[in-house]
């Protein structure tokens, strides 16, 4: 299981959800990459 951070309507950081999703093996033509960290600039909220 991952953890995501999703955003279902606009707005400021308050309308961005922490949600655990499952996700399956990568299917022809993809690839899995997984992040240590990941920067988040204010400009994206």
């Amino acid at each position: 299981m991952v953890r995501v951070i999703r955003a279902y309507e606009t707005g400021g950081p308050q309308v961005m959800r922490l949600e655990d999703v499952e996700i399956g093996d990568p299917g022809e033509g993809e690839a899995r990459v997984c992040h240590e960290a990941i920067g988040l600039n204010y400009i994206d909220t």
